[in-house]
């Protein structure tokens, strides 16, 4: 992998982590009878935690178009539909983009996983039967 690229995953990943994190940080704050809206101040942002969260795909999505498949932006699409949906119900809206961004990053992942190419070595009488021809 060159550098640039490596450069460009390495950062994409810093962002899914982010919306990640945001995510379950939202719904054990929903689930613990908390209010969402104090979440920016806990991490020192200015936004609501929506635009907190869009400011990060939108960076994200730059870095996966490096080097993204059709699998991987057919998996961020996904989480643009997550992120970018009605926030009504806020426990709904960060588990959908929960699920969206874990699946982005099994996409991913099964994008950049090294294979594995096992040259077997033939049979004797295979090369026998090769050469005598």
């Amino acid at each position: 992998m060159i550098k640039s690229l490596a450069y460009k995953v390495f950062w994409a990943g810093r962002y899914l982590e982010r919306i990640e994190n945001i995510s379950r940080m939202c719904m054990l704050t929903i689930d613990k009878g908390g209010d969402v809206s104090s979440i920016p101040s806990y991490l020192g942002i200015n936004n609501d935690v929506q635009k907190y969260l869009i400011e990060n795909f939108e960076m994200l999505r730059e870095d996966i178009r490096s080097f993204a498949d059709e699998k991987v932006m057919n998996a961020l699409s996904s989480l643009e539909g997550a992120i970018y949906s009605s926030t009504t119900e806020l426990r709904g809206y960060f588990s959908s983009v929960l699920k969206s961004t874990l699946y982005l990053g099994e996409v991913i992942e099964d994008q950049l996983k090294p294979t594995v190419n096992t040259n077997l070595p033939r049979k004797q009488e295979e090369i026998k039967t090769q050469s005598s021809s």
